[in-house]
């Protein structure tokens, strides 16, 4: 099913690393595009990512 830039399913694998996942889960997949070392990226909140998401610096 597809939401705008975001879209769900129901897992169909797992990676062998994968810790919270599982066949069968309900996903959601966000659009947000993240540096992943940021301060905001090492607290989790990806979509504050100012690296990649240029538009959140005119906010501040």
């Amino acid at each position: 099913m597809t939401f705008d830039h975001e879209f769900t399913g129901i897992g169909e694998a797992v990676d062998s690393g994968a810790e919270k996942l599982k066949v069968g889960d309900h996903v959601l997949v966000p659009f947000n595009i993240a540096c992943g070392s940021c301060l905001f990226c090492k607290q989790e909140l990806y979509g504050h990512c100012h690296e990649f998401n240029p538009a959140k610096r005119r906010n501040q």
